[in-house]
Formats: structure tokens, C-alpha cells, sequence
């Protein structure tokens, strides 16, 4: 699979080559801050961003992730999300054009801690 180099999170990133298909992620969000990512044309939109403990690239959040983490935390406020355990999975869904594209969902169930090695 091939993917342009990103700053942030995108479902090229969980893909497994030797599994040829997308693999799930057990991630703790380290914290959440309010960022902009640069869309189609340059168009820029601001959103939050989840940072994940030992990992390098954050998840822009879409509202679709924001409702998953507001339930799963039991609060809307982002500054609260930190230190939950979550999955992260790709999945097909339409974009605003009609295309079919791949996307990173939050499993709407908390995860276990991962054993550190």
C-alpha cells in the first residue's frame, strides 16, 4: 500500500503488509490539543488532535471520533480524554464528493492497557 508522507495519523498507517490488510491499534491518548490540517486546495480547518503515548503522529479528530471519545470519557471536554485506552480501526465510508475512502474509527469501547515490553 501506498501513501503520501503525512504529520499526522492516516489509515495508510495502520495497513500491514504481511497481513495484506488493515490492523487494529491499542493506543493511550497522551493528551489533546486544538491544531489545523491543510485539506484539498489548501483549505485549512481547524480540529483537535489526539497525541498517543510513544507514538510519533497524532489523529485529527472528526466529530464522528469526538462523539466516540465523549462517550467513552463521559464528557465532552478533550482535556479529559487523557490516559484512556482506545482502538483505533479502519474502516469504507463516502467522503463529501461520493468517493469511497478509508477512515480511522475509535472502537466505542474502551481497550485494555497494553503490557509494555
Amino acid at each position: 500500500m501506498q501513501s503520501k508522507a503525512s504529520d499526522v495519523l492516516r489509515s495508510a498507517d495502520l495497513w500491514d503488509d504481511k497481513r495484506e490488510a488493515y490492523a487494529e491499534a491499542v493506543v493511550q491518548i497522551e493528551k489533546v490539543t486544538q491544531g489545523t490540517i491543510t485539506g484539498e486546495n489548501g483549505r485549512q480547518d481547524k480540529m483537535p488532535f489526539a497525541y498517543f503515548a510513544g507514538k510519533q503522529k497524532p489523529l485529527g479528530l472528526n466529530a464522528t471520533n469526538c462523539k466516540t471519545l465523549t462517550a467513552l470519557a463521559g464528557t465532552p471536554n478533550a482535556g479529559k480524554w487523557s490516559g484512556l485506552w482506545i482502538t483505533l480501526y479502519v474502516i469504507k465510508t463516502t467522503d463529501k464528493k461520493g468517493d469511497q475512502v478509508d477512515a480511522i474509527r475509535i472502537r466505542p469501547k474502551l481497550a485494555k492497557e497494553e503490557p509494555r515490553p
